[in-house]
């Protein structure tokens, strides 16, 4: 008499039954899949190198629909400055309060800091500097007048949500880049929080609508 562990097919692994046309086609799918994975990292943010961008532009759209196009890039090997939004909020009553994000001390867990250091970096990646240089051709300052109102809708908007939030009747909001220290600057004992390496870029105040 047989035993079950002697029979063949009761030995034989789940995807070996799969016909192997169905094998060819998950493996395909996988490999597409994992080859989309590692080309929005490769290619993003903006701009990626030519290979990375020829290879992740079939599967943007894919990218989109799964939330999966994360751009890793932005921290290594070379990360760039950072940017804080800080802000004054004066009350009804004459009190203020005085924050910033994103801010670890108050955004937990991780993910939520996560949120509020996207918003920063959003605000920050539409702010550009203007050239006050007569030489500046008109159509180059009229670009970027239309980017500037783009940059302060977003931070109007940012100002009114909290306004709206809190209660307040005034806030007063600085977008502020966090510079990074030199080689030199670091062997001297510099930390990546001193106050010098903070350069404000803009600032405006709001009062609440009423």
């Amino acid at each position: 008499m047989a035993t079950a562990s002697s029979n063949p097919t009761s030995e034989t692994p789940a995807w070996r039954k799969l016909a192997p046309h169905w094998r060819v086609l998950i493996t395909i799918a996988l490999l597409l899949h994992l080859t989309a994975i590692i080309s929005a990292p490769w290619s993003g943010p903006e701009p990626g190198g030519p290979l990375a961008n020829s290879i992740v532009t079939p599967f943007r759209d894919y990218l989109d629909a799964t939330y999966s196009g994360h751009g890793y890039r932005f921290f290594a090997p070379q990360p760039g400055p950072s940017h804080l939004v800080r802000y004054t909020l004066t009350f009804p009553d004459g009190s203020s309060r005085s924050a910033q994000f994103p801010d670890l001390q108050t955004e937990w867990p991780r993910l939520f800091y996560h949120r509020h250091f996207m918003l920063s970096e959003k605000l920050a990646g539409l702010f550009v500097e203007q050239d006050n240089s007569p030489d500046v051709p008109p159509e180059v300052r009229r670009g970027w007048q239309a980017d500037q109102q783009v940059f302060e809708s977003t931070a109007k908007s940012y100002a009114m949500h909290l306004l709206k939030l809190t209660g307040a009747q005034e806030v007063h909001i600085e977008l502020a880049r966090r510079n990074l220290p030199t080689f030199w600057q670091v062997e001297r004992g510099m930390k990546l929080t001193d106050p010098s390496l903070l350069q404000v870029l803009w600032r405006h105040s709001y009062q609440a609508e009423s």
